[in-house]
């Protein structure tokens, strides 16, 4: 009996040295984190490009991805703010926003994220960056209408 409890636990030690990214942590893909740019703007294309940076450890280049967060931020702003209110125009400008992130995407881990995958790492999946950016863009919703009915003086019942 004891012989079959130590067979069970070389199977299971073994199946985990063999596929040793279940037990770390996964990065985002390229695709997911333009994903929730796409949906939830810079804040969350910055939040999961600095989550990459952490887990595959380039700290030096997330300082480069503070800087081009802020350009983004100033470009997303400035396309959100010169877009007429139709819905056509409104979804148009989409395009611009969805270039900007895959290039930036791009410069910043492509490389790091194929060495990554090369050496057997696995990816999160492209709906959790979907979340990431609906929540991403919710949140920012609350607080643009939250400090619009703020600074119009308005009283809460």
């Amino acid at each position: 009996m004891p012989t079959d409890a130590v067979n069970a636990d070389s199977n299971q030690s073994d199946a985990l040295e063999s596929n040793p990214a279940q037990e770390s942590p996964r990065a985002f893909s390229l695709g997911a984190i333009v994903i929730a740019g796409l949906f939830g703007g810079p804040i969350a294309f910055w939040f999961l490009v600095q989550r990459n940076f952490v887990m595959l450890g380039l700290r030096e280049g997330a300082k480069l991805g503070i800087v081009l967060f802020v350009l983004a931020m100033v470009s997303w702003f400035y396309i959100c703010q010169h877009t007429p209110n139709d819905l056509l125009s409104k979804l148009l400008s989409l395009m611009p926003q969805l270039l900007l992130w895959c290039i930036a995407a791009r410069y910043l881990l492509g490389k790091s994220l194929s060495e990554y995958q090369a050496t057997g790492g696995c990816f999160r999946s492209k709906w959790i960056a979907f979340g990431v950016g609906v929540i991403t863009q919710t949140l920012t919703i609350i607080v643009y209408y939250g400090f619009s009915l703020l600074s119009h003086n308005t009283t809460f019942i």
